[in-house]
């Protein structure tokens, strides 16, 4: 995505040029404090013409180049964010916060090794800065270095339990057994702060300690405590409306006759289906194999989505727009697309996109990348449910935040996904959860000769892999196979009433 070039104003090129040096610098700083007060009121364009009058007399600047670092990312522009950073590097590669930056920036975009050298010459610079330990325990767990992310988080809860982040990391880089003396000193920052953000952040923590411990009657309510911070008003609506929408949209008529003008790439693969279905474990399976690139979670086809029409639950604009697309802009669509990934891996013969919620555009692929792969992971709904409730997705899943409003969700992607397998022209695989964690060979061989590929041997050594994980399930997939999360909801099943009620038939309790 390239950010928006605005001009400068011709008054301010005269200043600048009248200025003193000491002048210059008073004037930058003015327009950059400008610039961060239009992108906290949500002007973007502004905030850029701002930061881009500083760059172009300055093209190192540190601080504008972070800024418009920010904007990239903001934006998903990846390459942009990086390069950005870069610049700034080249006059500030002495400073702690140009690093730190570069460490973050690097993290969010998938170069978690690049992250790991910035924020270890960050720390070279600060020693003790609490801030850059904390990320570098982030990092190394995305890396899968859990044993190095987990002795790091922990000496920092220990010399501060209010670190959430620090916190985060603890729980979710070990398993354990209820003795840690840390779990104290977390109960304790859970009851002395009652702001909805940290209980979030430590009521998740603390579920998670106590459901590995076995003791569950603590760990759900402390999921509870959490999942009840957040306000869920309209998300059945807004469900059903998306829902709605897509069926409307996307006839298997439509979809039939678009496809003739679609990209004709094949490299793309689509992971789909509900958060915690084995998404994760899937394109780990996937991005072992030498010619697949797993790219993570990315937002691209859901951007890709929106430039057809803004506001995609409005149905009539968006069918209209929809079915007036012309060839050059169906191909322009998929273009940007592929540029998204070529981004991230120019090299790769395939790419594996885990988005869950790509399940909403199916349809989108259908047209776009008639020669695309999409595999719907699928998991036992109680199971798949729960681990989304005691899970700290973030707003965009306020979904799961009640058992009812979740069995409700599920309903209608369960729905959805029935519809798309009656006019999707691209063949959708199944990957069910429990089928691959009873014969992992079988099925991974199964997903690759789907996919198109060469059986490859460390396509079964997933956990093995250094490739980053940034999702929840940054532990699990670093272990191998295991069943243990199988009929887990029926440890909690006296709580999950209203769940089973809103599922309906889809709740097979027997």
């Amino acid at each position: 995505m390239k950010l928006p070039s605005l001009p400068i104003k011709a008054a301010g090129r005269e200043q600048n040029a009248q200025s003193t040096t000491q002048d210059k610098t008073a004037f930058h700083k003015a327009m950059l404090n400008n610039g961060q007060q239009f992108l906290r009121a949500g002007n973007i364009a502004e905030a850029v013409r701002l930061f881009e009058a500083v760059l172009k007399e300055m093209p190192e600047h540190v601080e504008a180049n972070y800024l418009m670092a920010q904007i990239a990312t903001k934006l998903g522009a990846t390459r942009n964010a990086v390069g950005y950073i870069r610049r700034a590097l080249k006059r500030g590669s002495g400073h702690y916060s140009v690093h730190y930056a570069m460490a973050e920036v690097c993290m969010k975009h998938g170069l978690a090794s690049e992250a790991l050298v910035h924020i270890d010459l960050a720390l070279q610079l600060q020693q003790n800065n609490e801030q850059a330990k904390t990320l570098k325990a982030a990092i190394l767990q995305q890396l899968g270095q859990l044993e190095q992310a987990f002795a790091l988080s922990r000496s920092i809860v220990q010399s501060n339990p209010a670190n959430d982040d620090a916190i985060t990391v603890f729980a979710t880089s070990a398993k354990f057994k209820g003795t840690e003396p840390e779990i104290e000193l977390i109960e304790h920052a859970y009851e002395v702060n009652p702001q909805p953000q940290r209980l979030r952040t430590l009521g998740y923590a603390a579920g998670k300690i106590h459901n590995d411990a076995k003791q569950y009657e603590k760990a759900f309510s402390y999921f509870k405590k959490a999942a009840d911070t957040y306000d869920i008003r309209n998300v059945r609506q807004l469900m059903f409306e998306r829902t709605q929408l897509m069926r409307e949209a996307y006839s298997k008529e439509f979809i039939f006759e678009k496809r003739a003008a679609g990209h004709s790439s094949k490299k793309p693969i689509f992971i789909i289906g509900m958060p915690r279905s084995g998404t994760t474990l899937t394109e780990q399976i996937l991005s072992s194999h030498p010619d697949i690139y797993g790219v993570g979670e990315q937002l691209a086809l859901q951007r890709i989505n929106k430039l057809i029409a803004p506001g995609d639950n409005n149905a009539a604009a968006y069918k209209s727009k929809l079915h007036a697309l012309k060839i050059d802009e169906q191909q322009g669509l998929a273009k940007k697309y592929l540029d998204t990934l070529s981004d991230l891996n120019a090299q790769s013969k395939q790419y594996a996109d885990k988005m869950p919620t790509n399940f909403f555009y199916v349809g989108l692929v259908n047209i776009l990348f008639p020669g695309a792969k999409i595999i719907h992971c699928t998991r036992d709904p109680m199971d798949n449910c729960l681990s989304c409730y005691t899970s700290p997705l973030d707003e965009t899943h306020l979904y799961s935040k009640r058992l009812d409003s979740l069995g409700y969700y599920y309903q209608q992607y369960w729905s959805l996904m029935q519809y798309w397998k009656s006019v999707s022209q691209i063949e959708i695989f199944d990957m069910p959860y429990e089928q691959t964690v009873a014969d992992l060979e079988g099925r991974a061989r199964a997903l690759i000769d789907y996919v198109g590929m060469p059986w490859n041997d460390a396509c079964l050594r997933f956990n093995e892999s250094g490739s980053q994980v940034s999702t929840i399930s940054k532990w699990q997939v670093r272990q191998p196979i295991y069943s243990t999360s199988v009929k887990r909801w029926r440890v909690y099943e006296k709580h999950l009433g209203p769940l089973i009620e809103s599922l309906g038939d889809l709740a097979v309790t027997d």
